[in-house]
């Protein structure tokens, strides 16, 4: 299968549709925005518009986690602004390269139904690959100083066949502290071989709901993950409650201990509740 590199969309577009629902509400009705609205309504059917003011407006959908960007007047043109939008004469850093622009409406509403179109979810898998990552990376880490901790305590140098020896003999150590120091030793030691290698390819959930309301679970297995990019030779998988695929119920299973802990916190062997509705799990 074809390998694909999937790259965080820019912040400036990661806006939540309960952060504008809940900071604007609906926009007033002022033309010639209102003229703008009226028409793309028509085109896509169902979409709201949140207010940013008299000549602006987020569009999105109530059942979607993220605005799909939005539309403006400035002077005599109707304006279109979306992560899809690559306008090549202008610069990746300068925001009039997610912009354009028409003065005709109907222009404008084609170029705007083209460009506001819903976050897959290869976009919605990289937007939190950095805390997860850093968790990750964080775990590993607090368990290999812990390794190191009880070589210290016990005046000895990390190696195999020490490790073996110490396993071998841990029940007949008579002093009780000695004995504390080695079972802590082979404990941490059998977690860091477990996590060393468990969650460097996790499977992204996002647990969100159709235009229906009919809540689903979007997957999509990565190969890798770094600070704000994931690859990945896999296609997405939808699952309905009603009718589970192979793998629902562990899925369901570690998203139940996930929603437990709290955001932000990777779990050993399990993953890591990124949001309330996304998770990353082993």
């Amino acid at each position: 299968m074809t390998i694909r590199y999937l790259r965080q969309p820019k912040q400036m577009f990661q806006i939540t549709v309960r952060e504008v629902v809940e900071s604007y509400g609906e926009p007033p009705v002022i033309f010639p925005l209102a003229e703008f609205k009226k028409a793309l309504s028509k085109k896509m059917r169902g979409v709201k518009f949140a207010g940013r003011g008299q000549r602006s407006a987020h569009v999105y959908y109530p059942h979607e986690k993220f605005t799909r960007g939005v539309i403006s007047i400035r002077d005599d043109s109707f304006v279109v602004m979306s992560r899809t939008i690559e306008n090549a004469r202008y610069a990746a850093h300068n925001t009039e390269h997610f912009m354009q622009q028409s003065k005709n409406l109907n222009t404008a509403v084609k170029k705007a139904a083209a460009a506001l179109t819903a976050w897959s979810l290869d976009e919605l898998a990289t937007i939190h690959a950095d805390p997860y990552t850093t968790g990750r990376e964080s775990r590993v880490q607090e368990v290999g100083a812990r390794v190191v901790g009880e070589l210290t305590n016990l005046g000895v140098e990390r190696d195999s066949s020490a490790l073996e020896m110490l396993t071998r003999m841990v029940h007949s150590i008579p002093d009780r502290r000695i004995k504390t120091y080695v079972e802590d030793l082979i404990q941490y030691d059998a977690e860091l071989a477990e996590i060393s290698d468990i969650g460097i390819s996790p499977t992204f959930i996002y647990v969100g709901q159709d235009h229906h309301g009919q809540q689903h679970l979007d997957t999509l297995c990565l190969e890798t993950i770094g600070y704000s990019y994931a690859r990945t030779d896999r296609h997405p998988v939808r699952h309905y409650e009603r009718s589970p695929q192979e793998g629902y119920d562990d899925l369901v299973g570690k998203i139940s201990v996930l929603n437990m802990a709290t955001v932000g916190d990777y779990v050993s062997g399990v993953g890591m509740k990124v949001d309330e509705d996304m998770f990353y799990v082993c």
